[in-house]
């Protein structure tokens, strides 16, 4: 009986083996030739591999879950009011207070222990939203404080951020959420 098209188009199908890996490599040396077999007798497990990935797949979807603000990252605690009346937050090794009056932007600055650091050669971008604008205000050094104007009333509690920057030019950021 003659073999149908399909059987000779499926190779589960017909009779042939199929040659060793090297078995029309004349120029490859018998080393080689040895190795190549040997790679490809090793053949992985199915359920191996479905491991394997399922295991990198949960990797990769826990990782962003990781990297969200939860209770007790250095961000999420509470401070209390500063010695100005503003909202104090966290900025690198300093800590910034927030005050907002009418259009008047102040940010008072302390080390780590909250004592008062001195704001001379320090400059400050404040990015605040209060209501549906967000507003961009450079603050400059003015007696021991950051200080800015905006063009209207913030309110408040504007949320945004301050991104300040020493005068040796290290620089860090402040979110008041």
């Amino acid at each position: 009986m003659k073999p149908s098209r399909l059987d000779a188009a499926d190779p589960r199908r017909t009779s042939r083996k199929r040659a060793a890996p090297c078995a029309d490599r004349r120029q490859q040396s018998a080393v080689s030739c040895e190795r190549e077999s040997e790679f490809h007798s090793v053949r992985r497990k199915p359920l191996n591999r479905a491991l394997q990935c399922a295991v990198l797949a949960l990797a990769l979807f826990a990782a962003p879950a990781g990297a969200q603000h939860h209770r007790g990252s250095p961000h999420d605690h509470d401070h209390p009011p500063g010695p100005n009346g503003g909202r104090v937050e966290g900025a690198g090794s300093w800590h910034a207070e927030l005050v907002t009056r009418a259009e008047t932007v102040s940010v008072y600055l302390t080390d780590g222990d909250g004592k008062p650091l001195p704001v001379e050669g320090f400059s400050a971008v404040a990015i605040l939203k209060s209501g549906a604008k967000a507003v961009r205000i450079p603050l400059s050094p003015e007696g021991g404080r950051l200080t800015g104007k905006a063009d209207t009333a913030l309110g408040e509690r504007p949320t945004g951020a301050v991104r300040i920057t020493a005068p040796g030019g290290a620089a860090a950021s402040a979110r008041f959420d």
